[in-house]
C-alpha cells in the first residue's frame, strides 16, 4: 500500500519561511501491485514490476504529474493497477502472469490549494475496449483550468493486450 502525498504553502504565505509550509497532504492511495521480475524472456529485473507479454516497466513512484490553473486549482494525473486483474499476477510474478492486466490512468482535483482532494476518476477506455494496460501518464491544464490534457501509452487497441504493441 502506497501514497501520493503533497506539501503546499499557502498563496499568501511567505513560502521562503519552512514554517509557512503545511505538514504533507495525502492525494490519493497507490496501488504498485503490479507483477514482478525477474522474466529472463523479456528483460524484467527481479524485483521491478513489469507488464506483460513484453517486460515494460512500471514503477509508480515517478508516474505522478501535477499541474495548477490560474485560479491555484490543482491537478494530479497518474496511473496505477488497482483494476489489476488475478489473471495479470496470480502469483505476484510476472512470469505466471497473462494479459489482460488492467493499470489505468486516473486523475483528481485539489481546489483549496491541496488541502483535501476528490475521489479519483478512471479516464482509461475500459468500458469500450475490455480491460487493458495504460501507463506512463502525464497531465496538464489549461491556464483557465477548462481543459485538462492527460496522455498515456495505451495497448486497448485491437490485439496489443496480447501482443505488446502500444498507442499514446
Amino acid at each position: 500500500f502506497q501514497q501520493y502525498l503533497v506539501v503546499s504553502c499557502p498563496p499568501t504565505a511567505d513560502c521562503s519561511d519552512v514554517s509557512h509550509w503545511r505538514l504533507p497532504t495525502r492525494i490519493t492511495d497507490d496501488f504498485a501491485n503490479q507483477p514482478t521480475g525477474p522474466d529472463p524472456t523479456t528483460g524484467c529485473e527481479k524485483g521491478d514490476q513489469c507488464l506483460p507479454p513484453n517486460g515494460y516497466r512500471l514503477d509508480d513512484a515517478t508516474v505522478g504529474s501535477l499541474s495548477v490553473d490560474r485560479n491555484g486549482v490543482l491537478y494530479f494525473v497518474w496511473s496505477d493497477f488497482r483494476n489489476g486483474g488475478a489473471n495479470c499476477a496470480p502469483s505476484g510474478q510476472v512470469t505466471n502472469a497473462a494479459p489482460p492486466c488492467d493499470n489505468d490512468v486516473f486523475y483528481t482535483v485539489s481546489a483549496d490549494h491541496g488541502v483535501t482532494w476528490g475521489a479519483a476518476v478512471d479516464v482509461t477506455p475500459a468500458a469500450t475496449f475490455g480491460p487493458s494496460a495504460q501507463w506512463q501518464s502525464w497531465g496538464a491544464v489549461t491556464p483557465n483550468g477548462r481543459v485538462l490534457w492527460i496522455a498515456y501509452y495505451d495497448r486497448s487497441y485491437g490485439n496489443c493486450e496480447r501482443t505488446g504493441c502500444n498507442d499514446i
